[in-house]
């Protein structure tokens, strides 16, 4: 894929060009926009085309960049591009906005594209999505280094006036949950009237360990079990020794699986609000009784 203006320096004249698109060896894409036939369409392909008919400063940006960043739950659709305001860009392979500011931080490379940063797009997006996925957003790209809960803070101090600054700072009120899993256990407590966790929380045993939501007070884990971590041999070691070194904290440690948080809810808040009161009361657990067989 390539611009008329690179086609020209690499030789070719505007007659050639038509000549191969009549022939059928090459797409006219856009205006200015080429593309070498019996290529498979894809996404990123028209994602580039659109880039290549704004220009050299075009940024992909909005929902679009979600998509590129990797946030969860966000599928591909219309590319959306930024510009500096007072450049005139049009183009139907894409939504083009326009920017008073767009700093060098705001800015990343991902393969041939270079696109809004995770605490920008996560700015930008803010008011185009519910709080579900917004949610979503923010918590992805915490997990994956794209931008930090203090990062977004910051940036929202510096972006005022920006129509999802207030936004996004209520959703910033709320514990944030790295994964869906988590997200859907934090709704259940929410739902449920239980006193808020801190989520994602780091603590040195015998080695740091990050756990996914502790009630200080009551000194309670709770570790929610996805497939993704969780399935192999070493995984489950793992498991096993953060949960004695917890233990040994003393820590009371609740483990739930995706099928405990997706299909039992119930089951889960009790077993929760149960371990939450009896820390808070200072009872201990009930002692196992032991059955004769006859």
């Amino acid at each position: 894929m390539f611009t008329a203006r690179q086609a020209v320096d690499a030789g070719f004249t505007p007659r050639q060009l038509d000549r191969r698109v009549a022939a059928g060896r090459l797409d006219h894409l856009a205006q200015a926009v080429y593309g070498v036939t019996g290529h498979e369409p894809s996404w990123e392909r028209s994602v580039l085309a659109a880039v290549l008919a704004v220009g050299p400063e075009a940024v992909v940006s909005h929902l679009a960049a979600a998509r590129l960043l990797g946030f969860d739950g966000f599928r591909a659709g219309f590319p959306e591009i930024t510009v500096p305001r007072g450049r005139r860009a049009r183009t139907p392979l894409a939504r083009v906005h326009t920017t008073m500011v767009l700093p060098r931080p705001d800015v990343v490379t991902i393969g041939r594209f270079r696109v809004t940063a995770g605490a920008r797009t996560i700015i930008d997006i803010a008011t185009r999505v519910n709080e579900r996925q917004l949610t979503a957003a923010i918590g992805s790209a915490v997990r994956d280094g794209w931008t930090s809960e203090e990062v977004l803070a910051r940036r929202l101090g510096e972006l005022r006036g920006h129509r999802g600054v207030a936004i996004l700072r209520e959703a910033l009120t709320v514990p944030i949950g790295h994964s869906y899993l988590e997200r859907r256990f934090l709704t259940l407590v929410r739902d449920a009237g239980i006193a808020t966790p801190r989520t994602q929380v780091t603590c040195r045993a015998e080695r740091l360990i990050r756990v996914d939501a502790v009630w200080d007070r009551e000194r309670v884990v709770v570790e929610v079990m996805g497939h993704r971590y969780h399935c192999t041999a070493l995984d489950l070691q793992r498991d096993a020794q953060r949960r004695i070194e917890l233990q040994e904290l003393g820590f009371e440690v609740l483990e739930f699986t995706y099928a405990d948080v997706t299909q039992r809810p119930a089951y889960v808040v009790s077993r929760l609000t149960r371990a939450l009161r009896r820390r808070r009361d200072g009872l201990r657990p009930q002692r196992w009784k032991t059955v004769t067989s006859a």
